[in-house]
């Protein structure tokens, strides 16, 4: 069909929009109006078109406090159209997300517009958004589900302290692993290295290298509970790690803490 497009300014207030619809009466498929709160129109919230009344619809609720409307008919027949008055509603806030585990929160506010930031516990990698916004209103959202912090199968870190955990620690590890994890901290500094927590299955092995990759020294090959109570030190600013799982039974797997230490010189 195709015809004018005519859009009243933007509806603003400070809580959220609610339309109340009196009258509606369109011509089905051809004349209809659009109700949106982000100022496009492409995808807009409702799309109302015929005879039907709709029921109240609430808008602004995602921290802008505005919505519009555009009415758009064709040139051929027409209708009664419609009678809309709309009003102030406050905007609830969110539920209180929770803390997702091995994980710390930054905010504890949860109205509109209001953010959440979270990060995870050292050792652990975070998937998902860090930074999470209440889009309340009356939908009560947040901008995002919660991210997970997961313990994975190898990692490669730097700095001059920090831990390394097996694959779903505190949770078992799984078969048929094959993780490779690296440490470096400053030229002219060795690595320390223990277990906090230590328990591996026969036949699963930690194999720890005095140097950058496998090519290097091998500083020691552990399984079951034997690397706990032993501290490994490295001869230069790097250490290499490899675990490897079988098919068999699985068992908690390790926390390990390194930490770097000056080399004494020639």
């Amino acid at each position: 069909s195709g015809g004018p497009a005519r859009s009243r300014p933007p509806l603003i207030c400070c809580g959220g929009i609610q339309f109340t619809f009196h009258t509606f009466h369109l011509e089905s498929a051809h004349d209809y109006l659009l109700i949106t709160e982000n100022g496009s129109f492409a995808q807009p919230l409702k799309r109302l078109s015929g005879s039907n009344l709709p029921g109240p619809i609430s808008a602004g609720l995602f921290g802008n406090y505005t919505a519009q409307i555009r009415f758009i008919s064709d040139f051929s027949m027409s209708y009664e159209g419609f009678n809309i008055t709309f009003a102030e509603h406050d905007l609830e806030p969110c539920d209180d997300p929770g803390i997702p585990p091995f994980s710390s929160r930054s905010g504890v506010r949860f109205g509109v517009g209001d953010t959440l930031t979270f990060s995870c516990f050292p050792g652990y990698r975070l998937e998902g958004v860090f930074r999470i916004t209440c889009l309340g209103g009356r939908r009560r959202v947040w901008s995002s589900p919660l991210p997970r912090c997961v313990a994975e199968c190898g990692a490669s870190v730097t700095g001059n302290e920090g831990i390394l955990l097996s694959p779903n620690y505190p949770a078992n590890y799984s078969n048929n692993h094959e993780c490779i994890y690296s440490i470096q901290t400053q030229p002219g500094k060795g690595i320390r290295l223990k277990s906090r927590t230590f328990k591996l299955q026969q036949g699963d092995i930690l194999k720890i290298f005095d140097g950058k990759d496998s090519t290097s020294r091998v500083l020691g090959t552990f399984t079951g509970l034997e690397m706990l109570g032993i501290i490994l030190n490295s001869t230069s600013s790097n250490l290499w790690l490899e675990f490897v799982t079988n098919a068999e039974k699985t068992s908690k797997g390790f926390e390990l803490l390194f930490s770097s230490f000056e080399l004494v010189k020639c």
